[in-house]
């Protein structure tokens, strides 16, 4: 999504035409296309002015802390480096990541991810505090991905209600 208003903006993304395609929220920085700090604060003021949930990347705990002053509705903390790896953050980067957000406004929700590559790894990234996790390449790499949805499913859920007891 570019932060455009209606009118010029050819081969832009307009904010608007993705609501009207029935996008509920936009994935914004991630390092596939990151964006400059002041790009992405004028793009998240753009998708809330048109109701679009915005979920940001930050690469690490600096950056996360930075965009949390922006109010994201979700920071997803990954490092670009262990994306695809299947080397997954450890529980010391999870808490310091969710801290660095939180601290600065604890209504934010924290996505740690990055080389989640199955189920002890969504229950070890939950467990350690974070508020969500996710996984492109544990999926897409899996032998039987329903299996792996439904493995990773449970280990969030598992991991949750341990939490939350």
């Amino acid at each position: 999504m570019d932060p455009i208003p209606v009118g010029r903006g050819l081969a832009d993304i307009l904010p608007e035409s993705l609501v009207a395609a029935g996008a509920e929220g936009v994935m914004l920085n991630h390092v596939e296309k990151p964006l400059t700090f002041e790009v992405l604060a004028e793009t998240i003021k753009r998708a809330e002015e048109v109701g679009l949930t915005t979920i940001v990347c930050a690469d690490s705990e600096e950056d996360a802390s930075k965009i949390a002053t922006l109010n994201p509705d979700i920071i997803v903390a990954e490092p670009s480096s262990l994306i695809g790896t299947g080397v997954s953050v450890g529980p010391e980067y999870v808490e310091a990541a969710t801290k660095c957000v939180k601290d600065v406004n604890p209504n934010i929700l924290v996505l740690t991810a990055a080389g989640i590559a199955g189920g002890e790894d969504v229950y070890n990234t939950i467990i350690a505090g974070a508020d969500a996790t996710g996984s492109s390449s544990g999926v897409a790499k899996a032998a039987d991905r329903a299996a792996m949805v439904d493995e990773m499913i449970a280990a969030c859920r598992k991991a949750w209600n341990e939490r939350h007891a």
